[in-house]
């Protein structure tokens, strides 16, 4: 099987001359819409005759709707933060942080991933190999959240009763963390167009967001000094995601503060 990497020397960096209106081409409002919906459709019912309008079971149904709806417009507002976070810092507009040694214990990035199974309500769906981390990247955090993009971009795109594979391993010379699904798959031309607020075949299948997960793994990567490679895979194969960061010599495992 072919693939393509996406390593720190083929990184693209965005277009200055377009502008983030010109970028987002009606997908971001859109995606408000879907969300502002249910909030105000809700809040005006409410409005409108609240003693009589709901009872107690439709209150907590409508409740739910209404923290689902303000949850992904949260999470939406912060992906475009943080990618826009991650440019700067690859472009050198914002002062880059050092490339250090990332500790995060096995129970930590276990329990990370099970919550977003859970959020999808696929908690048999995903199986994990997955040690502790120690490798060098420009921080722990840009590292759960990259994390958190590429195994969310394999729930999205799969169907609830296929696998999920999330798995890791290190040693001195590098850490790889990987993630592969049994979904659509992506083509060779495709991955080569990977971008922010690239999304591929969106009137086939149902997507949420802006296609910010990728290009955000493909920054971090870059910053860090790794790779993220995608393998393509005939549609109804899957996709294979690998992200590679530099490893730790025991030597300097030593000099950590525990």
């Amino acid at each position: 099987m072919n693939s393509t990497c996406l390593s720190p020397s083929t990184l693209v960096p965005r277009s200055p001359e377009r502008n983030l209106y010109d970028l987002l081409d009606g997908r971001f409002f859109r995606e408000m819409r879907s969300f502002l919906t249910p909030i105000i459709g809700y809040a005006s019912l409410l409005q409108a005759e609240p003693q009589y309008a709901v009872n107690d079971g439709e209150m907590h149904q409508i409740a739910d709707t209404l923290a689902a709806s303000g949850g992904r417009l949260l999470s939406l507002i912060q992906s475009i933060e943080q990618w826009d976070a991650l440019e700067k810092i690859a472009e050198g507009t914002s002062p880059a942080p050092a490339v250090a040694i990332t500790l995060c214990g096995s129970a930590v990035l276990q329990a990370q991933l099970k919550s977003i199974a859970r959020r999808f309500d696929r908690g048999d769906d995903l199986h994990l190999r997955v040690g502790p981390v120690c490798c060098r990247s420009i921080g722990d955090r840009w590292l759960g959240i990259v994390t958190e993009h590429l195994v969310v971009n394999a729930f999205k795109f799969t169907r609830p009763g296929t696998k999920i594979y999330v798995a890791n391993s290190q040693d001195h010379d590098r850490y790889v963390f990987s993630v592969t699904d049994e979904g659509p798959g992506m083509t060779a031309e495709q991955i080569s167009q990977i971008a922010a607020f690239r999304q591929f075949d969106r009137s086939k299948y149902e997507q949420q967001g802006l296609g910010l997960g990728l290009r955000m793994a493909q920054v971090f990567a870059h910053c860090s000094g790794g790779t993220l490679v995608v393998s393509p895979a005939e549609y109804g194969s899957g996709t294979h995601v690998t992200l590679t960061l530099p490893g730790v010599p025991a030597a300097d495992l030593l000099t950590v503060d525990r």
